[in-house]
């Protein structure tokens, strides 16, 4: 008899992203009986934390979509882009910086791999260096929200 090893936290963000992925995909944003009904696929926490994603969807993708050279918009990422950087946006709320983004950048790179009979032509891909985008812009995201914060407890 074979015991189920536990979830890596890389695991556990992926199927995270994977909803979300769906939620974006499905246009349910809104839809918070979707999330509670892939329960038994997310435990406790996860769904906890996709609900965060959820309550604060407009805030994120706002605040992304500000940071985006004015020729590119939200609808031009991909889904899956989308749902990555989303789930980072919330987890920059409770977990180091440093960790989220490389996290992001790594399962960016896992979605958006090429194989080992990758053209040089798809190596300069803007699909291959996605993961540096993702990197950019969650840097930019954080620098951003750390000095909005700042400036606002200055305000007070």
């Amino acid at each position: 008899m074979t015991q189920n090893k536990p979830k890596t936290q890389r695991q556990k963000r992926i199927e995270k992203i994977q909803i979300l992925y769906q939620v974006e995909l499905l246009n349910l944003q809104k839809d918070f009986d979707f999330v509670l009904n892939m329960e038994p696929y997310l435990d406790a926490k996860q769904t906890k934390e996709v609900f965060v994603v959820l309550k604060n969807y407009d805030y994120f993708k706002n605040f992304l979509e500000s940071l985006l050279d004015p020729s590119w918009n939200w609808q031009r990422l991909s889904y899956m882009l989308r749902a990555i950087l989303l789930n980072a946006c919330a987890e920059f709320e409770f977990i180091d910086a440093r960790i989220v983004i490389n996290e992001a950048v790594e399962i960016t790179k896992i979605f958006f791999q090429l194989t080992s009979d990758t053209s040089a032509k798809e190596y300069n891909s803007i699909e291959y260096n996605l993961f540096k985008f993702t990197n950019a812009l969650l840097e930019t995201y954080y620098k951003t929200k750390v000095k909005i914060e700042a400036f606002k407890s200055n305000v007070k």
